[in-house]
């Protein structure tokens, strides 16, 4: 399927893909675009299928939204630079990624999902539902006190674009979610951004400590006092974290085998289809 995509920054910058999460849509990512383009780089956010402006589609399993991606190229062709990915957007990014080691040159995952049992995936079901059929701009600012008057709007505005049918579709089957093994042997940089797990993280901290200590490519990073949402609810946090493994040297795709290193948000120091729209201004989707 051929995703509607969003950009920003320089056309010669290199290149970097946002990914949003389920229920989510491409301007949920307006700040992190901003200050990527802001240092030189091509951003572009897609809205993936069943999604914002994409189309709706048959089925809405992690494999379909992986091949989607694989889809997207940079501008001048060749593979990402970066490609940063949150929730499910992760997800299909880790399983994009493992199948295609060109895809990408380096993979950030915002608090993915990537080892969920049947309990925990119902429950993420059951609360996604709950916004899409419940949720109002005053619930948002009161259920994320922190988020900017941006961030309220996005969410409304991909909660008017995503149908409970996709959500359901989108979390039925278990198996596509078992995606953490994938990790353990991908020959890619690759940075596991943890949320809170008191405050709705999805990937236990523990889980991502592991993956880290068994791929020397993998870094493992929690964010405390952080929800799900790291870039909305600690943006600050958030981008320190992503500028400081932007300047980490790039090795070699390679065999991974080894140790990796992990670290936490404050050990992470600062370091200094059809025509694409612009994200400097989040996009403004027609009512369907």
């Amino acid at each position: 399927m051929r995703l509607p995509r969003y950009t920003d920054g320089p056309v010669d910058g290199p290149s970097t893909l946002l990914v949003h999460g389920l229920s989510s849509i491409a301007s949920s990512w307006w700040r992190v675009a901003a200050h990527l383009a802001e240092r030189g780089r091509r951003v572009t956010a897609v809205d993936l299928r069943g999604h914002g402006e994409a189309d709706r589609a048959d089925s809405y399993r992690i494999t379909d939204y992986a091949a989607d991606l694989l889809g997207v190229q940079p501008d001048r062709g060749g593979p990402w630079d970066l490609v940063v990915a949150h929730s499910l957007g992760g997800t299909s990014s880790l399983r994009a990624a493992a199948e295609d080691t060109s895809w990408t040159s380096r993979l950030v995952l915002v608090d993915p999902v990537l080892a969920p049992d049947a309990r925990g995936l119902a429950r993420i079901r059951a609360g996604i539902l709950r916004d899409v059929e419940h949720a109002t701009a005053e619930s948002v600012r009161a259920g994320h006190p922190r988020w900017h008057e941006r961030d309220v709007a996005a969410k409304m505005a991909a909660m008017e674009h995503v149908e409970a049918a996709t959500v359901v579709a989108s979390t039925d089957d278990l198996s596509e979610w078992q995606v953490a093994d994938r990790l353990r042997s991908l020959p890619l940089p690759t940075l596991l951004i943890a949320a809170d797990p008191e405050l709705g993280g999805l990937l236990p901290p523990q889980l991502a400590e592991s993956l880290a200590a068994v791929n020397p490519r993998v870094e493992a990073v929690t964010v405390p006092g952080s929800g799900h949402n790291i870039h909305r609810d600690d943006p600050e946090a958030f981008l320190r974290i992503l500028d400081g493994f932007l300047q980490t040297p790039n090795p070699p795709v390679g065999p991974a085998t080894g140790s990796g290193p992990d670290r936490t948000a404050a050990a992470a120091q600062p370091t200094g289809t059809g025509p694409p729209t612009t994200l400097r201004s989040a996009p403004k989707y027609p009512s369907r």
